[in-house]
């Protein structure tokens, strides 16, 4: 049985907390385990009851460390390739 790391964890919670979160305004369908093609989440918009426009939705588990605070208000940061900007951007 293969061994699951902390990262494969936070990543697997961060997923449906995600999922769970845009639920509520639209279908959500996840991308199957083990299908790692840098898309976590299917989406489509509901628009008057319908679905109407398809997404897709990456996911990042960040840990504490990358969140700062400046004047009172939180950020979130996490640095990716380029590549993968490149990718995502050719993305629905």
């Amino acid at each position: 049985m293969p061994s699951i790391t902390n990262e494969q964890l936070k990543g697997n919670f961060a997923e449906n907390l995600v999922a769970e979160w845009i639920s509520r305004v639209c279908l959500v369908r996840p991308v199957a385990a083990g299908t790692d093609i840098g898309i976590d989440l299917y989406c489509e918009s509901i628009v008057e009851s319908n679905p109407y426009l398809h997404f897709w939705v990456q996911v990042k588990a960040i840990g504490e460390k990358d969140i700062t605070n400046k004047n009172g208000v939180e950020f979130a940061s996490y640095r990716f390739n380029r590549s993968h900007l490149e990718y995502w951007s050719r993305q629905p």
